[in-house]
């Protein structure tokens, strides 16, 4: 009987079955090769997209593919760290016809967002893959570095991502890459809008010449494209729902307008884009700079703390009342708990930082919250982590932000009453 996970994830470790074969048959790796997924099966499909350490990527059937961690276990009765890529998601929305404002009752919820490689995964034989795919809940997860080298190209899926009107998770860095997404910005809009918008063209010119119909829905996105490039260069931000045209574009989905009557407006876009780009603002190259300024803070942030021969402190357990409570808190300080039990111990939150485990606890009938324990955490900004708090609970805030001689600096109560202080990485 087989204990193998049905739920492998995109991130999964794995031991090949099989040799792994490459185009001309001849063998690239043996049977007990490790690799990681990249792609999971979509629908009727069943093949798991892998990478191995040297870059070679092949497609795996269920049965050719076990869990790295379940193969060492006989070696390793502790067992191995799954790497769990909700733990490095750093920014999480929904893209798509959802985002567009174009979605209708059947429309799907796509997935996007980025994930900070842990400096294990980077310095591992696997490397940090630049994305993650997971087709069946249709999702896509960029690494960071990859992300911003796409931003930076005026990547047209990646700068609607970065301004999705629908955004379900965003942590401190995310926060901060959002707060120069602006930056991202430039006349090279003109040229990859334009680009993408031709490639639906050229289906289209396709399809009729195969087919002799049109599929109205790329002859939407197209028109879509050279609406969102001209308005991103004329307004210096991304445009990415469609606001009041939003009927007028669902009438070409659903075939309503002649082709004569859709190819004239895409050409009466294609010489608008034009206007707007002798009209933009925006600068000739975005800032890269700044992108490269964020990405080696975040690389520093992530990484370990060297190793010294003195004592360090590595764990803070707190008792609180209400433990759900607690943790929504600290999770707007940036903190990624998750659920842990040691042996038959109470269950319990965990989250990892530089400094080492935060842990929560609910006290027992007869204890009490710890509130004489004061805990400090340097954050990316101050005001960022306060402001919301202040709109939830204004009495939350004992210290308001503040010039100090360790920078910036407040002190907020958690839901028990514990003092938190704030400074400013």
């Amino acid at each position: 009987m087989s204990h193998q996970p049905l739920n492998i994830h995109a991130g999964t470790q794995i031991v090949t079955k099989v040799g792994v074969h490459g185009s001309n048959n001849a063998l690239v790796h043996p049977r007990g090769a490790v690799g990681i997924v990249t792609r999971t099966p979509c629908g009727h499909e069943q093949h798991f997209l892998i990478r191995f350490p040297d870059g070679f990527e092949a497609s795996l059937l269920r049965d050719e593919l076990e869990v790295l961690k379940l193969f060492k276990d006989r070696l390793e009765p502790c067992g191995t760290r799954d790497f769990d890529l909700e733990d490095h998601v750093i920014y999480r929305c929904i893209v798509g016809s959802r985002a567009y404002g174009l979605d209708t009752d059947t429309s799907d919820t796509d997935l996007r967002g980025i994930y900070l490689a842990p400096a294990e995964l980077h310095w591992s034989l696997y490397g940090a893959p630049e994305q993650f795919e997971d087709n069946a809940t249709q999702s896509c997860f960029w690494e960071l570095q990859k992300l911003l080298v796409m931003a930076l190209k005026a990547n047209p899926n990646i700068l609607e991502c970065l301004y999705s009107p629908l955004v379900e998770k965003v942590t401190p860095i995310g926060q901060q890459l959002l707060a120069i997404r602006d930056r991202f910005l430039s006349q090279m809009i003109f040229q990859t809008f334009n680009g993408y918008a031709l490639s639906q063209f050229k289906k289209i010119e396709q399809d009729l010449r195969n087919h002799g119909e049109v599929r109205w829905k790329h002859a939407m996105h197209l028109l879509r494209l050279l609406m969102t490039g001209a308005a991103t260069l004329r307004e210096g931000h991304v445009p990415v729902h469609v606001g009041p045209r939003r009927e007028e574009l669902l009438a070409v989905k659903r075939g309503e307008l002649s082709w004569e009557k859709v190819d004239a407006w895409r050409q009466e876009l294609h010489r608008d884009f034009e206007q707007a780009l002798a009209e933009t603002k925006l600068p000739e190259r975005p800032d890269y700079e700044a992108a490269n300024e964020l990405l080696v803070e975040a690389r520093t942030r992530k990484a370990p703390l060297p190793r010294t021969a003195s004592s360090s402190l590595n764990l803070v357990v707190l008792r609180v009342a209400d433990l759900e409570a607690s943790a929504s808190f600290y999770r707007q300080l940036g903190l990624q708990f998750t659920r842990h039990r040691h042996g038959n111990g109470p269950e319990h939150y965990a989250a990892e930082t530089p400094g080492g485990v935060v842990e929560l606890y609910s006290f027992s009938k007869n204890g009490a919250a710890s509130q004489g324990t004061r805990i400090g955490f340097r954050v990316p900004s101050v005001d960022a982590v306060v402001d919301p708090i202040r709109l939830a609970n204004p009495a939350s805030i004992i210290s308001e932000p503040q010039a100090s001689e360790w920078g910036k600096r407040a002190v907020i109560a958690d839901p028990d009453g514990h003092r938190v202080e704030l400074t400013q990485a």
